[in-house]
């Protein structure tokens, strides 16, 4: 960047067009999380590889501007879906209103803004944080974090899954009766 907005430019891009969020920009970030009730409040943790190194789903950002379409798109896309009812659910979907289970690959869109952090003495650089102003986010159920993806705004080019069933088993939750996914009808690689 050039001139004065290289102080605004906090490295990161829109995941919907590309452009650039510059600090304090209304964004939203998508995670991809698995609720569980810990000593007895709900905490989020993280959906990460396999050996635990990295994110299986990079958080992405948008700004709040184009996630509002987004969100609407997907509404209507929804349309009045089915909700699958479910005794135990610890989160309902925001859109479909289904219930999520403990353990459940899930989506959370959060709104807030990019901040520089504070600089890190040890390392004397500078680092972005994300300031969350959201008190109810938007909580996505993993049947609709596919569909999302798939037909709305792709997110992560890999697709998106609960525990590497076929589309048809995410939409039914067939883990949920027992399914190890591995799926007659699961797309080939």
């Amino acid at each position: 960047m050039t001139g004065d907005n290289w102080m605004l430019d906090s490295g990161i891009t829109c995941s919907y067009d590309g452009d650039v969020i510059e600090y304090t920009d209304g964004v939203v970030v998508m995670l991809v999380i698995k609720p569980f009730i810990v000593e007895g409040q709900l905490l989020f943790f993280d959906v990460k590889t396999e050996d635990e190194d990295d994110y299986l789903y990079e958080p992405s950002f948008f700004h709040a501007k184009n996630w509002e379409e987004i969100d609407e798109q997907f509404r209507t896309y929804v349309g009045e879906r089915p909700e699958l009812l479910l005794d135990g659910s610890v989160l309902n979907c925001t859109y479909c209103k289904s219930g999520i289970l403990q353990g459940e690959t899930t989506g959370i869109a959060t709104f807030g803004e990019i901040q520089r952090s504070q600089r890190n003495p040890d390392l004397k650089t500078y680092g972005n944080h994300f300031e969350n102003l959201d008190r109810n986010p938007t909580i996505i159920c993993v049947a609709c974090l596919m569909d999302l993806n798939n037909d709305v705004q792709e997110i992560w080019p890999d697709g998106v899954c609960h525990a590497d069933e076929c589309p048809e088993g995410t939409y039914v939750r067939c883990w949920r009766s027992g399914c190890e996914g591995n799926c007659q009808n699961k797309i080939p690689e």
